[in-house]
């Protein structure tokens, strides 16, 4: 399950229920550049600087540290990538 900035749009709440529901051995975090930044960068070109908005709301979606997350998803991705 991969989460873009979308998740934390007020009237989002579908997405963060997908969040809540992912597998943690699956989910990945993407910017999905340069459109749909997160909202408190919302109007703005998207970048990879702004996946942090959007790792604190998940990780707070999930009950985790953004440490915890930040964990779980690189290994995902690098399995997923295999890198």
């Amino acid at each position: 399950t991969s989460i873009a900035g979308p998740v934390t749009y007020p009237k989002n709440e579908p997405l963060r229920e997908v969040a809540r529901k992912a597998r943690l051995d699956r989910l990945v975090l993407e910017t999905d550049c340069p459109y749909l930044p997160p909202q408190p960068v919302r109007g703005q070109r998207n970048e990879p600087g702004h996946l942090l908005h959007t790792a604190h709301e998940v990780a707070r979606l999930l009950g985790v540290s953004l440490d915890e997350l930040g964990r779980l998803t690189t290994e995902n991705a690098r399995r997923l990538f295999h890198i």
